[in-house]
């Protein structure tokens, strides 16, 4: 959704890193909105915590099995690593797009799109697309200004029409 607009992903970023330069830098006008800021981000990672705590208790009361010990410390690093991703991604103007074709698309096997059985071997051909095998991921844009950018993270596979 977000992805189609300059002006909102201008505006997100901004907002990230804003938020993100609160934290690192903090000034005395700024540490009311950063600490207000900063307990919503805790009271949200809380109550995902005890969503996801309460969900997994119940599944292991069903199957008979006690939860292990350090349940609960797992979920906690798990979602403040999910926290810590998120600002990240937040920070940056920069998006991830998934490549993948339709059947019947007609391709250029190159970086971005591989043969599943050859790879990209046989670069430059043309073909046409029977089944996506994996879609691949790109990331478009440099994360500052630059959103033409394209850099395949992991390139797209097909099986070709024979």
């Amino acid at each position: 959704m977000f992805d189609q607009s300059q002006l909102v992903n201008t505006w997100r970023a901004t907002t990230f890193q804003c938020i993100n330069e609160s934290f690192a830098n903090p000034s005395a006008t700024a540490q009311a909105h950063t600490k207000s800021i900063a307990a919503l981000m805790m009271e949200n990672v809380n109550q995902a915590i005890a969503r996801i705590t309460s969900v997994l208790s119940h599944a292991l009361r069903i199957s008979g099995n006690p939860p292990p010990a350090s349940l609960d410390e797992e979920i906690r690093q798990i979602a403040l690593q999910s926290l810590d991703l998120a600002m990240q991604f937040g920070l940056h103007a920069a998006r991830l797009e998934l490549i993948k074709p339709s059947r019947g698309d007609e391709i250029r096997i190159g970086s971005s799109v591989h043969d599943c059985e050859d790879g990209d071997c046989d670069k430059g051909a043309r073909h046409v697309v029977d089944l996506v095998t994996l879609p691949g991921l790109q990331i478009i844009g440099d994360g500052r200004s630059e959103t033409t950018f394209k850099r395949v993270l992991i390139p797209c596979e097909i099986y070709p029409r024979q």
